[in-house]
């Protein structure tokens, strides 16, 4: 049996520790399309260390995103269905490539309600 700390019981404080310690990248976007929020495993893998890096951001007007379909993903997930895309490779311009200008991704996107 695993003793949960009063921390963990709260319902925000369980969502904020799963998310800063998720092994997964990710990120919670606003319905703007602009970045609210990253997590840890998200600032190693993009080679970014804050939100501030990206806040330029928008997902609505990435065309490279828009091409993978990443924005429709996104808007499906505005509507409340969760999105799924998988084995998908995005090259990172040459200024914001950092060590290694290519990922490769498996994209799910959820609403947060």
């Amino acid at each position: 049996m695993i003793r949960e700390s009063q921390h963990m019981m709260n319902e925000d404080g369980f969502f904020q520790a799963f998310f800063d310690q998720s092994p997964c990248a990710m990120q919670i976007l606003r319905a703007n399309g602009t970045v609210l929020k990253i997590n840890k495993a998200w600032e190693e893998f993009w080679e970014q260390s804050s939100v501030a890096d990206i806040s330029f951001y928008n997902i609505n007007s990435d065309k490279k995103a828009q091409a993978m379909g990443m924005t429709s993903a996104f808007k499906q997930a505005l509507a409340g269905i969760t999105a799924s895309l998988r084995n998908m490779k995005y090259t990172l311009d040459a200024d914001t490539a950092g060590t290694g200008g290519v990922r490769f991704l498996n994209v799910r996107m959820l609403p947060l309600v």
